[in-house]
């Protein structure tokens, strides 16, 4: 007998599913409402399936009856759950949902006493919310008994999927969800802010409606709980949107016109972006005396632990765990259950420092990834990476005594002696990412609203013109057998008719279509400004380098002590941003013996390279791994200072695992004028490829992906 049937298996979240339950041993069965697209992924998996929609109780009954538990992964979930949970109660099958509504879950509640009577039990949201928000409150709560209210924050590296989105457009015009003094309460979007340590400081989240503000009350008995999403611009936009303009987007023309627009609006991410997805969640637990518990849990992507959790609870659920009822995540599994998923840890935050758990994955090292700044710039390099050695004497001078710098000892590095690391970069495609939108998505965003609205005016107006003629011409017709009165009474109100059906029919023809060409002109437009502004050179100098904080912490760093670039927009960019490079403007030219000259403005400092490829480069993973103590030295964050001695720190982050990145060794002749660092004297330096002969050694990188962090001020 089919033990797992998960429904809305051909969505995004399904299909994770479904792939995650093979991966686990599992063999479901797959069910949805679209024949052709069950039939086909059937047909891929080897699956058995079957497809009936929600208004049919008799088939979903027939359906739910040869399963031990049904897995729904179908929304909007306010319109799929109810059927479900009835055909479920009916056949004596466990119900899951992946929800991420409170309305749903308050819905649930409802079946409370029907499910115990069945002896079946009702799990809504076992996704990754609220599997994680769920199990973290219940910790939370756990730590301070007693507590009074809890707050939950949420950030998260993607975008959301269709179906989420979908469920959003349709919420629009409603207030948000909080829990206050045990009873639900909806205020106004916008009117509620919060600021949460997401693991790189204290950062603004803006109120919104997640089914924790039901879950967690019945998980852990605390009657004031809200919820928040961290305010990345796509959320202050689509939250300040609904506060101002929902009462319009919830009309059925504007939800016509939105849901049209999903397909680029919320576009399915690869399994690179999967792999590479994150997420933050903070629970803040308070008692009436003013004490707080505050602990933060990160996992992979949002999507993929759904599929995580979900199958997860569907098969512990087949092994006999469950309790009848309705039911949550942590009650029944309790707060450790979603740290049994590969990639989750949770911390502890206590005055200030953190204690933390890996969950399940073995694989986790070292200190937890945290989420880039939520602003950042982003390019393709092609650099080439010289280490020269230094007097360490001399290199300490150059280093702002107040910062409190200190140069480490490095392996392999001669006594007395000290690199700094010398790039020289080709800049390609650069352009500036905020909150996790690029501004190729800015523009097309912000064209597709004028799209929407051109082509909804022009759609309207031809609409209503044509309509109009129509409706005159057929009411006229239908009048005039009531004589010219009626006649007049017929055109008049058939062209009035006619103009509205026909405007809004149209409208909506138009916005969907001006949307579309105005998104793809207006990304067209910016992959154009990336290749024109974000195409440059510029030269970086950084020294590996140690500094003491107060109580005797150590962090190492990569200090800037130049920049050089022929680009103005870039120093126009560090103007305004202030990262504390000290990027001045150069020239650069090759010579006829194939050496680059560079003039340094405004002293004319000469600087002069000369590279050589070498004839056996070998493999790219030797070249990598002879590289290391390099590497290593890059990745440390870069400190930057201001005019004002103000200490700047940025990340710098690096792909070299990229599998299009070639690393080729070179050896390099560098010369520096005087005045080309300031403080140090002009150098020449012979510098061999990098080779297990010098692990200090020259190397090319090729297209190399990175990711320069906006900066923030170390006060420290």
């Amino acid at each position: 007998m089919p033990n797992l049937l998960i429904y809305g298996a051909t969505g995004y979240s399904g299909r994770l599913i479904v792939q995650r339950a093979l991966a686990r041993g599992l063999k479901p069965v797959i069910a949805g409402r679209d024949r052709h697209a069950i039939e086909s992924m059937a047909s891929a998996y080897g699956l058995e399936w079957t497809t009936v929609s929600v208004d049919q109780p008799a088939g979903l009954r027939s359906m739910t009856a040869s399963a031990a538990v049904l897995l729904n992964a179908a929304g909007p979930f306010t319109a799929t759950s109810a059927p479900l949970i009835d055909a479920c109660l009916a056949t004596g099958t466990h119900y899951l949902d992946i929800s991420g509504e409170a309305d749903t879950v308050e819905e649930t509640v409802k079946w409370h006493d029907a499910a115990i009577r069945r002896g079946v039990m009702l799990m809504p949201a076992v996704g990754f919310e609220v599997v994680a928000s769920d199990c973290l409150a219940a910790h939370v709560a756990r730590r301070l008994p007693g507590a009074t209210s809890l707050k939950l924050g949420f950030d998260k590296s993607q975008a959301t999927s269709r179906g989420s989105l979908m469920t959003s457009i349709e919420m629009s015009g409603q207030g948000v969800l909080v829990r206050h003094d045990g009873k639900l309460v909806s205020v106004a979007p916008g009117s509620l802010t919060c600021n949460f340590d997401y693991g790189s400081g204290p950062a603004p989240s803006l109120a919104v409606s997640f089914s924790d503000v039901s879950s967690a009350f019945f998980s852990t008995g605390i009657p004031n709980i809200e919820t928040y999403l961290r305010a990345t611009l796509p959320v202050w936009g689509a939250v300040t949107a609904n506060q101002y303009w929902g009462w319009l987007l919830s009309t059925p023309p504007w939800q016509s016109v939105l849901k049209g627009q999903l397909e680029w609006l919320a576009p399915e991410s690869s399994h690179q972006e999967r792999k590479a997805g994150w997420a933050v969640l903070v629970a803040e637990a308070k008692d009436a005396s003013g004490r707080c518990a505050r602990s933060r849990m990160h996992t992979g992507d949002v999507y993929w632990y759904t599929a995580l959790s979900a199958v997860g609870v569907a098969e512990k659920c087949l092994a006999g765990e469950w309790k009848s009822g309705f039911q949550t995540p942590s009650r029944v599994y309790g707060p450790e259950f979603a740290l049994s998923f590969e990639g989750a840890s949770r911390e502890d935050i206590v005055e200030g420092r953190s204690t933390g758990s890996h969950g399940h994955d073995p694989a986790v090292k070292g200190p937890r990834r945290t989420p880039p700044p939520p602003t950042y710039s982003t390019a393709r390099l092609d650099s080439l990476i010289c280490p020269v050695m230094i007097d360490s004497r001399e290199l300490q001078s150059c280093l702002p005594a107040h910062a409190q710098l200190s140069l480490p000892r490095l392996p392999h590095v001669p006594e007395g002696r000290h690199p700094i690391i010398v790039e020289i970069w080709r800049v390609q495609d650069g352009m500036i990412e905020v909150g996790g939108v690029t501004a190729h998505r800015m523009w097309e965003l912000a064209s597709a609203a004028a799209g929407i609205g051109f082509g909804g005016s022009a759609g309207a107006a031809i609409g209503a013109g044509i309509g109009g003629a129509a409706g005159a011409a057929s009411g006229g017709g239908l009048g005039m057998w009531f004589g010219p009165l009626g006649w007049w009474w017929g055109v008049t109100a058939g062209a009035a008719a006619g103009a509205a059906a026909g405007a809004t029919m149209m409208a909506t023809t138009g916005a969907t279509h001006g949307a579309r060409l105005a998104a793809a002109a207006g990304r067209r437009t910016s992959e154009i400004n990336s290749r024109i502004i974000g195409t440059y050179n510029e030269i970086i100098v950084t020294v590996p380098c140690r500094r003491t904080r107060r109580g005797g912490f150590t962090d190492d760093f990569a200090f800037v002590l130049g920049t050089y670039t022929d680009s103005m927009a870039s120093i126009l960019g560090e103007w305004l941003v202030g990262w504390g490079f000290r990027k001045s403007q150069a020239f650069g030219a090759r010579t006829k013996d194939g050496a680059l000259e560079v003039g340094i403005c405004p002293t004319g400092a000469p600087f002069r390279v000369v590279s050589r490829q070498t004839s056996t480069p070998g493999p790219p993973n030797l070249v990598r791994l002879a590289a290391t103590h390099v590497l290593t030295s890059l990745s440390h964050p870069m400190l930057g200072v201001l005019p004002a001695n103000r200490l700047m720190i940025s990340l710098l982050d690096r792909s070299f695992e990229d599998p299009a990145v070639s690393v080729v060794p070179v050896s390099v002749g560098m010369e520096s004028g005087d005045g080309f660092l300031q403080g140090l004297r002009p150098f020449a330096s012979d510098i061999k490829a990098i080779g297990n002969d010098d692990l200090w050694g020259a190397f090319v990188v090729s297209g190399l992906p990175v990711m320069l962090s906006y900066p923030r001020a170390d006060d420290d």
